[in-house]
């Protein structure tokens, strides 16, 4: 927004062919599987709240026109929620 405000057509650009690839790989790539976990858990208001940022970065694909590809497999575990948290440089 800065840059078109601007007038910086070029760095306008810039920003835009920078945040597609971000979107197509990275974020677009796991945030599915990361809202689905989140819904999965029936822990309200995270569900919706879940709903809510799948439905964002979906948006924000359509709008740049990327397709990112899906994550396979499972997230990893999360530490944070394992029984005993151990400093992993220990």
């Amino acid at each position: 927004a800065y840059a078109r405000h601007g007038g910086w057509t070029r760095r306008a650009a810039l920003t835009r062919a920078a945040t597609a690839a971000f979107l197509r790989d990275h974020l677009g790539r796991w945030i599915g599987a990361l809202c689905d976990a989140i819904r999965a858990s029936g822990d309200e208001p995270y569900c919706a709240l879940a709903a809510l940022l799948d439905a964002a970065v979906a948006a924000q694909c359509r709008r740049l026109r990327v397709t990112p590809g899906p994550t396979e497999g499972r997230l990893p575990a999360d530490v944070m929620q394992a029984d005993t948290l151990e400093c992993p440089r220990a």
